[in-house]
């Protein structure tokens, strides 16, 4: 009996760790990444199968299951390969570098050390055993895959140097590009799986505090909303099967989470699996859980609604519990996800009696992960007015100054081991912001000296003068890489977006420019397009930073040489593959329901036209279409930025213009009908008027094409470029009317379509005053008239609005986005 309950007991000690990946004690017989390992696969001439997995990862738990556990496969890679384990969290380095796209990932090398490819996802048994008989083959019979040799990284070796558009660009442009991608059913971006983008919906909250535009702020509370919900379960009282934990448990969908946040403990999961946010990843991260902690508190600051105070209280109170270590200071870096039956019982059953074990916390710290955190709680004893919370963020930063903090900038992970790996970008970035804030916060000069110190650390061994931008590492510890892979030259959006940051951070703390010049050189870098939208936010708010503080900056972009550069004529060459692009996109919006609302009015004023004036009055439409897109385009910093930031106002003021000419052409007036002895006046003007109306009425639904041309024309830094892109565009939505104005010219003058044109002719007392009437004056400025109310009144921005979220619309939306890819 007493064996019976000692071998029960350590069955259950064990349980948590059976949902972790733990290589030590894992029958592959798994090696470090490192120049030994490597040496000893070139030495027996074995391939290396590596692995790059996650602590808290679902389906990394699945794939060890299901897959890489199986006696067969674990025989296989034992004998036929050098197997290599690599921890998503520890390794982030080798993570950037490896990862195929999500966890986990399988990647092979050849015996020489060479990447031959990368697998992302779980892969079932027989698939894996499959392509690794495969890849032995290739090593036995030299048949090797085409993409066995890895491409050489191509460096820039120019420096741009954005100016006061190229900048205003970044900061106008980007509250626009995020709400046009808002999924305005469910919040979030995307009709897809759905991560919180914390850091993005802050940047919209604050786009609203400084524009007010509520339309960014209620793009962004739907989002806050939809990611939690008090009713996260469907019905508590229905049976809900345990069964055994095979890997692959059935989701039971008549109890599924809605929404990220859990109520329960607090705290936030990864992300959802589904477009409302439903059937989350359990794990709970750090950084992600300090991003949205933010989120909901600057929330809660502008709008004052006490649900988001008390989630942030709540997730608060959550991380001191399961993530604080109270003893030394620091967060842990996460709480694994575990069995998701864990996080579908009972409330009552979780705390009191729950029947599955609580998830894994790994107690490793993170420095990158660290820093978001220490800055929330400063963030929330502000906010919340929590002496408490100021202490514990105190207390985080004290043991990454006096833990972490090396000559070689701050340390990478804190576990049983002690502190190891340096030369990490994003750890010195995201410490640098960490340590100016304890500054502000405090006062405490030596939280200024550290976090100078990273960043000078940063400047010395990690920036490319070259290129103005920084590099992925740069590490001392060469005992962790294979090679002299301890530098890594790639230069990544995300850590370079903290680091301009940081950047400018420092200058506000120390008033010298250099940071700014810096930080403008890694926006620079990236001018060509925004990468994910946190780190474009990242990247807008260093854009601010710099148009605010330096005084000396240039118009528009500057491109500096170095000897070995290419010269700057061929990087302004202009680019007509994208022109051409430019002119089909504008023919596929033309086939959008966003062409609904120009269609009435643009008919009703051709019915007034003789038909030999249609063709041209079509050409004055297109004319003023034109103009509007062009100067949107050449000036969209200014001019553009205040038509779509006041589109609705705007659309109000021209539907009373266009109710106007309703009028008018109803009574006669002004305009040249069919046999119809009136005065004749600027027939082709009023159709140039109209061009320039809809122009600025249509933007509003074709926005998301219109802010991509924006973007890209930005690279060139010419107004030319720009103004010749929207003009093409703009020819390209009016080719069709174009044609079908040819169309009306061809027709029998003696059908039925110009009889009914000609239509009748009455007389009418109004007043005492006779006037004359014309049945198709009538229909036009009835049209005219209709469609100049639906302006006024809002209901055709309404219009526009709705039609961008039909699936017809996100289809074009689609193909249109496909095209730029292209270029």
């Amino acid at each position: 009996m007493k064996k019976i309950i000692s071998i029960l007991l350590v069955l259950i000690l064990m349980l948590p760790l059976a949902y972790s990946y733990f290589h030590e004690t894992s029958p592959i017989k798994w090696r470090e990444y490192n120049q030994e390992t490597f040496d000893l696969a070139k030495k027996e001439d074995k391939p290396v199968f590596m692995l790059v997995t996650a602590i808290w990862c679902y389906w990394c738990h699945v794939y060890r299951d299901e897959t890489l556990h199986d006696p067969i496969v674990v025989d296989y890679l034992n004998k036929n390969f050098i197997p290599v384990f690599v921890d998503a969290d520890k390794r982030q380095d080798l993570t950037r570098q490896y990862l195929a796209g999500g966890w986990p990932s399988t990647v092979i090398f050849s015996p020489d050390g060479k990447e031959v490819s990368r697998i992302n996802g779980h892969i079932k048994k027989q698939d894996l055993l499959n392509y690794l008989e495969k890849i032995v083959k290739f090593f036995e019979t030299n048949e090797l895959p085409q993409d066995y040799k890895k491409q050489e990284l191509i460096l820039r070796t120019y420096k741009v140097v954005p100016g006061k558009v190229e900048l205003q660009q970044l900061t106008d442009n980007l509250p626009f590009i995020l709400s046009q991608n808002y999924d305005a059913q469910y919040g979030g971006f995307g009709a897809g799986q759905k991560f919180p983008s914390a850091v993005a919906w802050g940047y919209m909250i604050y786009a609203y505090e400084k524009t007010g535009n509520k339309e960014f702020l209620d793009a962004a509370t739907n989002t806050l909303n939809h990611m939690y919900n008090e009713n996260y379960i469907d019905d508590w009282s229905k049976p809900l099967d345990l069964g055994e934990f095979n890997g692959v448990r059935k989701y039971d969908q008549e109890r599924k989470f809605q929404g990220i946040y859990d109520p329960i403990e607090g705290g936030f999961f990864r992300y959802a699996t589904r477009r409302d946010w439903s059937i989350p990843h359990y794990e709970k991260i750090l950084d992600v859980n300090a991003e949205l902690i933010r989120l909901y508190l600057h929330a809660y600051n502008v709008t004052k609604n006490p649900k988001y105070k008390e989630i942030a209280d709540k997730s608060l109170r959550y991380v001191i519990d399961n993530l604080y270590d109270k003893e030394n200071g620091g967060f842990y870096g996460s709480q694994d996800a575990g069995h998701e039956i864990y996080y579908r019982q009972k409330p009552e059953e979780r705390f009191k009696n729950s029947k599955e074990p609580k998830p894994r916390v790994d107690k490793t710290k993170y420095s990158d992960l660290n820093a978001p955190m220490i800055a929330t709680f400063f963030y929330a004893s502000d906010i919340l007015e929590n002496k408490t919370y100021k202490d514990i963020a105190i207390k985080s930063t004290d043991f990454f100054k006096n833990e972490m903090l090396t000559d070689n900038g701050i340390l990478h992970f804190y576990d049983d081991n002690g502190a190891q790996l340096n030369g990490f970008l994003l750890d010195n970035a995201h410490m640098s912001l960490a340590f100016d804030e304890a500054y502000k916060q405090t006062g405490n000069e030596e939280y200024r000296k550290a976090g100078l110190k990273l960043l000078d650390f940063s400047l010395k061994r990690l920036y490319d003068g070259k290129t103005g931008a920084f590099f992925e590492r740069n590490s001392t510890d060469k005992h962790f890489y294979f090679g002299d892979e301890y530098f890594l030259s790639t230069v990544p959006y995300s850590g370079n977006s903290v680091m301009a940051l940081a950047l400018t951070n420092a200058y506000d703390l120390t008033n010298d420019k250099s940071y700014l010049d810096v930080s403008s050189t890694i926006i620079g870098y990236f001018i060509q397009g925004i990468g994910d939208f946190d780190n474009a936010a990242l990247q807008a708010l260093s854009a601010e930073s710099i148009l605010k503080n330096k005084k000396d900056l240039k118009q528009t972009a500057e491109i500096i040489e170095s000897k070995e550069e290419i010269k700057i004529s061929q990087r302004l060459q202009i680019n007509w593959f994208l022109f051409i692009v430019a002119f089909v996109v504008g023919l596929l919006s033309f086939l959008s329901p966003c062409t609904l609302p120009i269609l009435p009015a643009y008919f009703a004023y051709s019915f007034k036209s003789e038909r030999k004036k249609i063709f041209f009055n079509s050409i004055a439409f297109f004319i003023g279409l034109a103009l509007v897109f062009s100067i949107l385009g050449m000036a969209s910093t200014l001019i553009g930025s205040f038509l779509r930031n006041n589109s609705l106002s705007i659309s109000r003021f021209l539907g009373l213009i266009v109710i106007l000419f309703g009028v008018i052409v109803i009574f006669g007036r002004g305009f040249s009908g069919i046999k119809i002895k009136q005065k004749t006046s600027n027939k082709i003007f009023g159709s140039f008027l109209f061009g320039i109306t809809f122009g600025i009425g249509w933007t509003p639904c074709v926005g998301p094409i219109l802010s991509s041309l924006f973007i890209i024309a930005s690279q060139s830094s010419t107004t030319f470029t720009g103004g010749i892109l929207l003009f093409l565009y703009a020819l390209g939505l009016a080719i069709p009317l174009i044609l079908i104005s040819l169309f009306f010219d061809r027709l029998d003058q003696n059908g039925r379509f110009w009889r009914f044109l000609q239509g009748k002719e009455w007389k009418v007392k109004i007043f005492n005053k006779e006037i004359m009437l014309h049945s198709t004056s009538l229909i036009s400025g009835v049209l005219l008239i209709i469609i100049g109310l639906l302006m006024t009144f809002g209901y055709l921005y309404a219009f526009n609005q709705f039609v961008r979220t039909t699936s017809f619309q996100k289809w074009i939306f689609g193909l249109e986005e496909k095209l730029f890819g292209l270029f």
